[in-house]
């Protein structure tokens, strides 16, 4: 298991959520939006951090968690990937563009992540205590490969499908390989929740299998 790595002013457990850039088919924005709530919901009178991925999936999680808060929110905070094999230009619009999304909904805490685009997938995936997988593709298979090395709970919302839906079916399979993929430790590591409305029981068990 990894070293804890703490972020000033948030406490732990961290809760990371990963997704696409670009959802594939079976992402629905609403999905993203009630993830937010429910996480947000369940953080309501519990300790705990949340992680966003700052890129189409984590706003749209934001919003979420800013309709269930209603005010400033003070358990968030926006990941930003600044990727060295992106040219600098790249990552300024991408930040401004992320930025002004997110100052739409409360000017959150933000961190940029800057790196490789591995050792920024790896630092996304292994900050947090619990990894939530909403949709995605290799990208985020990857994510959740990194988390599960580390020994890192992976919560798969099934109903977002592509990397979410795959990613369950090695705990439904009992299984670390399917075809060419391979996620070490899937059998007992994955706690998979259908819709976002399962999330909460999900975040339960993963969180006491943390302890």
């Amino acid at each position: 298991m990894t070293q804890e790595k703490n972020l000033k002013g948030i406490q732990r457990p961290y809760i990371g959520v990963v997704g696409p850039s670009q959802p594939k088919s079976g992402y629905l924005r609403r999905t993203g939006e009630e993830v937010g709530w429910q996480l947000r919901n369940y953080l309501e009178e519990r300790t705990g951090g949340i992680l966003l991925k700052g890129n189409t999936v984590g706003i749209d999680v934001y919003r979420g968690i800013i309709r269930r808060s209603l005010t400033q929110d003070d358990k968030t905070t926006l990941l930003f990937p600044l990727y060295s094999e992106v040219n600098q230009s790249e990552n300024r619009l991408l930040t401004t563009i992320y930025t002004e999304l997110a100052t739409l909904f409360g000017e959150p805490r933000m961190k940029r992540l800057r790196g490789s685009k591995d050792s920024v997938r790896k630092k996304l995936a292994t900050l947090p205590n619990v990894l939530i997988v909403i949709n995605g593709w290799n990208g985020t298979l990857n994510e959740v490969r990194y988390a599960l090395e580390s020994e890192i709970p992976v919560i798969p919302i099934l109903s977002t499908g592509c990397a979410a839906s795959l990613t369950g079916k090695f705990r439904e399979y009992d299984t670390e390989s399917i075809g060419e993929q391979t996620l070490p430790n899937a059998p007992s590591l994955v706690f998979p929740a259908e819709t976002p409305r399962d999330l909460p029981q999900a975040l339960s068990q993963a969180l006491e299998f943390r302890v």
